[in-house]
């Protein structure tokens, strides 16, 4: 069982992105890459993938397109907000929206 501490700090997604300074040459970030390569990304329909650290861009690669790319992701977006959810309940920050809603459907 995971046993966290404290909540992640928030992250405010409308603020801009910035590079950061040791961007893609993070250890982890080469490794990524390496492995990526490894399993022929073209072969399993991999388009490209961003790492964030806060707003700081720390890592990204496109294999097909850039950043100003968009795709057609139909379905995934319910799993990411679903795992999102999961994470805000799991360190506990859902509860004040949910009882702010239930609150407002009782007025």
């Amino acid at each position: 069982m995971l046993v966290q501490s404290s909540p992640p700090p928030s992250i405010d997604l409308s603020l801009p992105l910035v590079i950061a300074a040791a961007y893609n040459a993070h250890p982890d970030a080469v490794a990524l890459s390496t492995a990526l390569d490894e399993i022929d990304p073209s072969a399993v329909g991999f388009k490209g993938y961003v790492v964030l650290k806060g707003t700081e861009v720390v890592a990204q690669r496109y294999d097909v397109g850039d950043a100003t790319s968009t795709y057609h992701i139909w379905s995934c977006t319910k799993s990411w907000a679903a795992a999102m959810i999961g994470e805000l309940l799991y360190a506990g920050r859902a509860a004040a929206a949910a009882q702010t809603s239930a609150a407002r459907s009782s007025s």
